[in-house]
């Protein structure tokens, strides 16, 4: 007589829910490990929903590494297996994941297509509807239509407290502060990542307490409080390494890179620069690369290395021409009058 045991179905529940809590508490690789047994232990008890779950976070925790195949390749079985069954929850959800990623590689057009499809098949549900409302007021904000966005933030604001989701309130007050900066409007933005950082706290969001620390030190450069700036950056850059948050790392650092060439040092600048362009180049993230080229831009002129500032221009602005980032092309246009006057 064989000894086979049944599957516990609530074995891969239990794995997926401490793959979450690993990923809200930045331990990155340790979420990974969960998420991959979940997604065996919902195969081995024929567990559709689990499996759909479970994929769609392990794609999400390989996206934030940077781990670009990986992470379309799950989402995309994710989706599958959503649609196999007419889960339309799950189905939207990963719509919503896979215009994430297009997103960041630069892929609007994609990228709406993707969220347009999630509101259409979680038109049912408040939290995937906020997440639309969010992430097109991120598409929004890129192309420079701030009024458009702060509708869409709001509206995810109140969807988001509807679902008692404190992490969603945490983004959402996030993007409104980046809204708020975008405007100049230095107090409002300041307030509305104060917000999302102690919401971020209460939710043990490590991972986005560290954004909410990046986008500080962005309202600190405008205030040319420099050596704040590179603290603040140092602590965010602590955090995403810790998190095993690639993609974000690059932006602690195109941040350092920035407050080193403020504070005198073009030598640290450069470095952290160059660290940044490349990590961008590797994840895909055409706007940070479009950012950081502008930097280097500056960075040379400066130092007196006239003849490499068209280039890192030119590379700049054929990216955010990409991206339709409107509000970016035309400080790009302001900066090269003033390099050119300078």
């Amino acid at each position: 007589m064989t000894d086979e045991r049944r599957p516990d179905p609530a074995a891969g529940q239990e794995s997926l829910a401490q793959g979450q809590q690993e990923q809200r508490a930045g331990r990155m690789a340790a979420a990974m490990e969960c998420f991959a047994q979940a997604v065996d232990q919902a195969r081995a008890g024929g567990d559709r929903e689990l499996e759909i779950a479970a994929r769609r976070d392990l794609a999400i925790v390989h996206h934030l590494r940077g781990e670009t195949r990986a992470a379309h390749r799950l989402c995309l079985q994710s989706r599958d297996l959503a649609l196999e069954i007419g889960h339309d929850r799950l189905a939207a959800e990963t719509f919503i994941a896979l215009g994430n990623f297009h997103y960041e590689e630069g892929r609007i057009s994609a990228a709406l297509t993707q969220y347009r499809l999630a509101a259409k098949l979680g038109a049912a549900f408040p939290e995937v509807q906020a997440r639309v409302a969010q992430n097109l007021g991120i598409l929004a904000t890129v192309r420079g239509r701030l009024d458009e966005a702060s509708d869409h933030y709001h509206a995810a604001l109140r969807l988001y407290r509807t679902a008692d989701d404190m992490r969603g309130e945490a983004m959402a007050h996030h993007n409104l502060g980046m809204v708020c900066a975008d405007r100049r409007d230095w107090d409002a933005a300041d307030q509305q990542y104060a917000l999302a950082a102690e919401l971020a706290r209460r939710a043990g969001e490590w991972h986005l307490e560290g954004l909410c620390l990046l986008n500080q030190a962005e309202i600190l450069l405008a205030r040319q409080r420099y050596e704040m700036v590179r603290g603040l950056a140092e602590q965010a850059l602590a955090i995403f390494r810790d998190c095993d948050a690639r993609r974000d790392e690059a932006g602690a650092l195109r941040m350092l890179g920035v407050a080193y060439a403020r504070l005198g040092r073009p030598t640290l600048a450069e470095s952290r620069l160059r660290s940044a362009l490349e990590i961008a180049e590797a994840t895909g993230q055409r706007l940070l690369e479009a950012e950081t080229s502008r930097d280097l831009a500056v960075l040379c002129h400066h130092d007196g290395r006239h003849a490499e500032v068209a280039g890192w221009l030119q590379r700049a602005e054929r990216l955010f021409e990409h991206l339709d980032a409107r509000l970016d092309l035309e400080q790009l246009v302001a900066l090269k009058g003033e390099l050119a006057s300078a």
